[in-house]
């Protein structure tokens, strides 16, 4: 076992301290409200203006054809933006490299901003989303995990960064803009797979990101298939176990190192619930014939050697998952790099001579900070905090 070095300093562990007691907009969104919630409000005499005002608000991409939600629904919710989802999009950038687009939102009413990457691939489109303003946990190696925990998302706020990325997408691609990079074939007409892998720690938000994930696979209006959302968590086991048994989603563990004493000094959280527990989880809680993902982030001369490969292998081997291998995106200021791609290569070759499907996630967006946390930062300053984007 390496030992490796000591990762990081504390400056995020007690940042759940400053999270602000407010979690969403005053009025209660449409966004938040599932199927079933709206046809509790309006009976079951309004099945059929809310399937037509679900079918605009969530698929419909004319900006000039706003909804018209039901008036006794929108009463209700005392909601008086008729639709409006509750976020701005103030910032968007596109890689030149793989045509990833790095969306930046400002919550209304207050200087929070959040960030989404919505990534182009052959076939399909896929959104990685936020769950929270900033993070608790503290990962040394992660630039959200210097923020601290700064507020919760709603539901509706996390349903309106696909919604809002659907739109963008689709003007970008009618536009006729030459400059645009994405390959033909890539890509979809619109959102097709959701990642919770953006800022925050999603089990953190659980009852929110829980609707969320209902509201986004209801065939009435985003209509995402269940099994393409994927929620990811540093590890915390009441709340896995809790998602597992309500939701068929997939879900990701973040691991990054098969070593306890490492880990924990990578991720705090692994102080409080070893490796040992996480795995037990999963090898009890996971339906019969499915998976979890284990992440896994590549750190030169940190977790990238040899001797890491082999031991993560033995410690997976009776752990139902696939290998997501995520060489580091590195960001201004980082003490830490992506290996070599000889090493990334050598890495997966001893966990695939262990029997286990292994995939290299090249990073996303390398040239548009589009690690979570990276462009919030750049545009406003400091991440998570108020400022002018585009400044």
């Amino acid at each position: 076992m390496l030992d490796g070095t000591n990762i990081g300093s504390d400056t995020a562990r007690d940042g759940v301290a400053r999270l602000t007691s407010a979690t969403g907009p005053s009025c209660q969104s449409i966004y938040g409200l599932s199927r079933a919630d709206c046809l509790n409000l309006l009976g079951c005499d309004g099945a059929s203006s809310l399937k037509n005002a679900f079918r605009v608000l969530y698929r419909d991409i004319d900006l000039a054809a706003m909804p018209v939600i039901p008036r006794r629904l929108r009463k209700v919710l005392g909601d008086e933006r008729d639709g409006q989802p509750d976020l701005v999009l103030e910032h968007s950038i596109q890689s030149p490299e793989d045509g990833s687009f790095k969306l930046v939102f400002r919550l209304p009413e207050t200087e929070f901003r959040i960030e989404s990457v919505l990534m182009p691939e052959r076939g399909r489109l896929t959104l990685c989303v936020s769950s929270q303003v900033g993070c608790a946990q503290g990962c040394h190696f992660c630039q959200t995990g210097k923020m601290g925990l700064l507020r919760q998302l709603s539901a509706a706020e996390i349903v309106a960064q696909v919604v809002l990325a659907n739109r963008h997408w689709a003007f970008s691609n009618t536009t006729g803009d030459s400059s645009l990079t994405v390959p033909p074939g890539f890509g979809a007409l619109r959102v097709t797979n959701v990642v919770f892998m953006g800022m925050g720690e999603p089990l953190d938000n659980l009852d929110a990101v829980l609707k969320a994930c209902e509201i986004l696979s209801d065939p009435w209006g985003l209509g995402i298939g269940i099994s393409k959302i994927t929620v990811s968590t540093v590890g915390l086991p009441a709340q896995m176990k809790r998602l597992l048994s309500e939701s068929k989603v997939q879900l990701a563990l973040s691991l990054h190192s098969p070593f306890d004493e490492q880990r924990s000094r990578m991720m705090p959280i692994n102080q409080r619930y070893p490796i040992a527990e996480l795995l037990g989880v999963l090898r009890t809680h996971l339906r019969k014939g499915s998976h979890a993902f284990i992440q896994y982030t590549l750190i030169r001369n940190v977790n990238d050697s040899v001797e890491h490969a082999a031991a993560l292998g033995d410690l997976l081997s009776n752990v139902p998952c696939k290998i997501n291998l995520i060489p580091l995106n590195e960001h201004d200021g980082a003490a830490f790099r992506r290996p070599s791609l000889e090493t990334i290569v050598g890495f997966s070759q001893v966990l695939r001579s262990k029997g286990f499907i292994v995939t290299v996630r090249l990073s996303k967006g390398r040239g548009i900070d589009a690690a979570c946390g990276q462009l919030v930062k750049k545009v406003s300053g400091e991440p998570g905090a108020p400022g002018k984007a585009g400044a």
